[in-house]
């Protein structure tokens, strides 16, 4: 992916997803809910691979903000209690370095889906 845009742009949904449909990489679900054992709602995730407990989230500047991220940093140790494996990239990472950040992604999946295998 070759687009290059403000630091302040926003990413749109689609461009973040981009990067890794063209590395090859399909994210089982959008927007996936991860719930606890019992069934309560944790948070919602970015792109999730819920079969090897895989997540990545991007953060644009607002997950700066004192409130955000104090909620962002709860979140993140909630879903890494309940054993899931979170990756967070920054519009930076999407835009300017796509296949590092997708070369990432592959290589957590491919850990996890070893691990999983046994």
């Amino acid at each position: 992916m070759s687009v290059v845009a403000p630091r302040n742009r926003r990413l749109r949904r689609d461009e973040r997803i981009a990067v890794h449909y063209d590395a090859g990489i399909r994210p089982a679900a959008v927007q996936f809910e991860v719930r606890d054992g019992a069934g309560a709602l944790i948070g919602r995730v970015d792109l999730a691979w819920p079969e090897v407990r895989l997540a990545v989230e991007y953060d644009g500047d607002h997950h700066r903000e004192r409130e955000q991220f104090r909620r962002d940093v709860e979140r993140l140790n909630a879903l890494r209690l309940a054993g899931w494996t979170v990756l967070r990239f920054t519009a930076d990472d999407v835009l300017r370095r796509p296949e590092r950040t997708a070369g990432m992604v592959i290589a957590a999946f491919a850990r996890l889906g070893r691990r999983s295998r046994g």
